[in-house]
């Protein structure tokens, strides 16, 4: 993870994306895995800025689930237009995708 961190700290997109998203499973709501997913958004990352979604989630934050879900379907995700489809309702979309 030391040698990502390195490489996302030179501005490596891929690193910054892969760096961003191992944070994000890791420690999902930190401050760092939020600071990491945010400049992967900046080059569109789908997967960077779903995260950012279910980050929002996890922290209660209504507003923030609306702008990353509309974002990330903006970019083609399909899962965030059926979350979209179901009023922006993450909770029933996990509950859907475990059953």
């Amino acid at each position: 993870m030391r040698e990502l961190s390195v490489l996302a700290e030179s501005g490596d997109q891929s690193a910054i994306e892969a760096y961003a998203c191992n944070l994000a499973w890791e420690t999902p709501t930190t401050d760092e895995a939020v600071q990491w997913l945010l400049r992967a958004n900046e080059f569109d990352s789908v997967i960077a800025v779903w995260n950012l979604a279910m980050v929002a989630h996890e922290r209660g934050n209504p507003f923030d689930v609306r702008r990353w879900i509309n974002r990330t379907a903006d970019l083609g995700h399909e899962d965030a237009v059926d979350v979209q489809k179901m009023g922006y309702n993450v909770e029933a979309y996990l509950i859907r995708l475990r059953n």
